[in-house]
């Protein structure tokens, strides 16, 4: 039996806190081939919620005033739309915005979200 909510650790990439399911969570989570933002069509998890929708985080539109916009939230090349680079504070390596979408595992296994219909 997988470990609950309340015993999991957050820094689980195992996906177990989700894993009170029959079977391991597919693509999502920090490793090198899955992951953080959205759920892949092809994971176990697309879908698999009672009413439909995904089990996870599906960060993938723009929100205006808490609304969603039906905007894509990242750019076709999988870099987030930073807007001018503000040097007030100073960018700190890691941390800034220019390097988010590696930050967040986007690249060849985990390509931009698609931007919801």
């Amino acid at each position: 039996m997988p470990p609950g909510i309340e015993s999991d650790p957050p820094d689980d990439d195992a996906g177990n806190a989700i894993g009170c399911r029959s079977e391991q969570p597919t693509l999502v989570g920090s490793g090198a081939d899955e992951c953080r933002i959205y759920v892949p069509e092809a994971s176990s998890l697309h879908g698999a919620a009672s009413n439909g929708n995904d089990i996870g985080a599906n960060i993938v539109d723009q929100l205006l005033d808490g609304i969603p916009t039906g905007e894509p939230l990242w750019n076709d090349d999988g870099s987030f739309p930073c807007g001018p680079d503000p040097r007030e504070p100073a960018q700190i390596d890691d941390e800034a915005c220019p390097d988010l979408a590696r930050r967040v595992g986007l690249g060849d296994a985990c390509p931009p979200p698609p931007a919801s219909d």
